[in-house]
């Protein structure tokens, strides 16, 4: 079975700035002319903030389609070859970045930073959590695994209940789960209960 994403766009009529925050391992900043692999997730970061410009990063009303200081990188790691490239972060500093080695260490209190930086951008947040951000040793769905990198799914249970949690929140992706990986279907069922649960914790909350 392979993995699906998919997000609609709305009119520009219906067009709202939002913030993002992407839970990922990759940082997806390659422009369509750096990739070695040539695949479209090696690049959603590029296309949202204008690194590359072609049909689809000019989608929306405005170019680029989200700001810098409306982004938050939360869990990506440093050494992954493909998408990390240090030298164009360092010339976009309102871009707020969070690595994995820090979320290991305090999940939520990160979570809690990550909207902390967004508190100048009002308005809507958008949650973009890729399962590749999660040890594939742990849990191995990701259509790309990655092993001995990333958050544990416990960690990423703690960040989603913080994100969830957000006034601001009126959407969340969820991507690149890939069942066949593990055919017995308990790290699907996992995967499902950690999600649930955060998302349980928020109305309980709320």
């Amino acid at each position: 079975m392979p993995s699906c994403s998919g997000v609609t766009a709305p009119s520009p009529s219906e067009w709202h700035p939002v913030s993002c925050v992407t839970i990922s391992m990759q940082v997806s900043s390659t422009s369509t002319v750096t990739p070695s692999s040539g695949v479209l997730d090696a690049m959603g970061i590029a296309h949202l903030l204008g690194l590359t410009d072609n049909k689809l990063s000019r989608l929306g009303p405005c170019w680029p389609l989200l700001a810098d200081e409306r982004l938050v990188l939360f869990g990506y790691e440093k050494g992954e070859p493909e998408t990390y490239r240090e030298v164009i972060l360092a010339a976009r500093p309102a871009v707020a970045r969070i690595a994995d080695v820090e979320v290991r260490a305090n999940p939520a209190g990160m979570a809690r930073q990550a909207l902390a930086c967004l508190q100048e951008s009002a308005g809507h947040m958008i949650v973009h959590f890729d399962v590749d951000a999660v040890d594939s040793r742990d849990l191995p769905l990701a259509n790309f695994p990655h092993y001995g990198t990333g958050v544990s799914l416990a960690a990423a249970g703690e960040a989603l209940k913080v994100f969830l949690g957000a006034p601001e929140l009126v959407a969340i992706v969820l991507t690149e789960v890939n069942p066949s990986y593990e055919p017995s279907g308990r790290a699907l069922a996992r995967y499902v209960e950690t999600f649930g649960g955060a998302l349980a914790a928020c109305l309980e909350n709320g």
